[in-house]
């Protein structure tokens, strides 16, 4: 497994407080087995995790501190084929981009025999205004339980849902 990581910062000569921050991050495929503070309280967790993902974003002094505020964002994560104790937990697909002045990101999921999908956009500046729409249905409870590490809890069932948020940070909605 290969995880390759790095960033610059660039600033005018003696001026480290105002900048542009760029950073990379990149995996080949991970073997979750090999995270031992995830395998440990859930044996037999198996799958490949692969991460490629960059971001900038701009570094100002601000009267509480540091603002910084991303520009830019292309990121897309998977984890195929998971599994716990031999049983099949499908895939995981999450991809994140900018496009102008906010973000939009999709995750997928075909986990236990559910299907997940989250979709979205939230601005980049400001109250961070986000639209957003989650729909889960065929989702197995003893199975996230058991991922969770509480098997031991005597609950099942299946769920599904469908939301919509909407609104600022400081003023979130959701139906």
């Amino acid at each position: 497994s290969r995880l390759d990581a790095n960033a610059t910062y660039q600033h005018a000569p003696n001026d480290l407080k105002r900048g542009t921050l760029r950073a990379h991050v990149a995996s080949n495929q991970v073997q979750l087995a090999q995270f031992q503070s995830l395998a440990k309280d859930r044996p037999g967790l198996a799958g490949l995790l692969t991460l490629n993902a960059d971001a900038a974003a701009t570094v100002q002094p601000a009267p509480a501190g540091t603002n910084f505020q991303l520009t830019n964002v292309t990121a897309n994560l998977s984890a195929r084929g998971l599994q716990m104790q031999g049983m099949n937990l499908g895939d995981f697909t999450a991809a994140a981009n900018t496009s102008g002045s906010a973000i939009q990101y999709n995750v997928n999921s075909n986990f236990a025999g559910s299907t997940i999908r989250v979709n979205g956009q939230s601005l980049l500046a400001g109250d961070h205004q986000t639209n957003a729409t989650a729909q889960i249905s065929n989702l197995r409870i003893d199975r996230v339980l058991a991922v969770a590490g509480r098997p031991d809890l005597p609950v099942s069932g299946i769920f599904a849902a469908s939301a919509q948020v909407s609104g600022t940070v400081a003023a979130p909605r959701a139906s």
